[in-house]
């Protein structure tokens, strides 16, 4: 297959491209360039910022692949695009989203993939139970507390917000098959945010383990290589194509 990855030079990204050129697929990886990874001279490479959407429309159109795997979308614009530019020139997008836009629902356990509320817009509608706060206080807290601002991701609530358009955006159009991943805290060799550090730290430490908001919200780990599995069996699965 001809596929196009957004973004594949680093973490699991860079996983997701090694395991599609191990399964003999023809790679074209869109980037900035900034890091080359061993695979660089098995791979086409379309140098660019993604949010240079001019360049991206140019550098992009009139090009074919079978799939595209979208690890760096991070708005309802990011995926907006990349559906104008390639609408009738791809097979399937998959959209690497987060666990993140679970925050925009209840948070009642268990919780199922449609518990997400694509509709909600501005920061008080984030849901009880974000970064320990109630609703309520939500609504009194000032957006510079969660860096937000309207045009892109620039903190914590704004990237939630960013993620819940983005899939919105895939959701509300019926032209291309798609799939939405979800990856949860991710950990694994070069994980440049060492997020989940402090859990495996205590564990050598010897020290308790510390429930999350007294055990009510569990942290989900897993591992980075087993996620980009999960990439190539969407590529095949029509399970995973709504």
């Amino acid at each position: 297959m001809r596929i196009l990855v957004i973004g594949g030079t680093s973490f699991s990204g860079k996983v997701i491209v090694e395991l599609l050129l191990q399964a003999g697929h023809q790679v074209t990886i869109f980037t900035r360039g900034n890091k080359r990874p061993e695979f660089w001279d098995r791979v086409e490479h379309i140098a660019g910022d993604r949010t240079d959407r001019n360049s991206f429309r140019q550098k992009v159109s009139r090009r074919t692949f079978d799939a595209v795997i979208d690890n760096i979308a991070y708005n309802a614009e990011d995926v907006q695009t990349a559906l104008e530019v390639l609408r009738d020139s791809m097979g399937r997008y998959i959209l690497t989203s987060s666990t993140v836009v679970y925050l925009s629902g209840t948070l009642t356990m268990p919780i199922s993939e449609d518990d997400v509320k694509h509709q909600i817009d501005k920061l008080p509608d984030i849901v009880a139970g974000y970064a320990g706060y109630t609703e309520q206080e939500i609504s009194k807290l000032p957006e510079m507390h969660f860096g937000y601002t309207e045009a892109g991701p620039n903190g914590m609530a704004g990237y939630i917000l960013g993620k819940i358009r983005a899939e919105r955006t895939l959701i509300e159009q019926d032209t291309v098959p798609y799939t939405i991943i979800r990856p949860t805290i991710l950990v694994g060799p070069e994980d440049p945010s060492l997020r989940a550090y402090f859990y495996f730290q205590r564990l050598m430490d010897g020290g308790p383990l510390i429930l999350r908001n007294g055990g009510i919200q569990s942290i989900q780990l897993a591992y980075s290589r087993d996620v980009a599995h999960g990439y190539l069996l969407a590529l095949n699965s029509e399970r995973a194509i709504n």
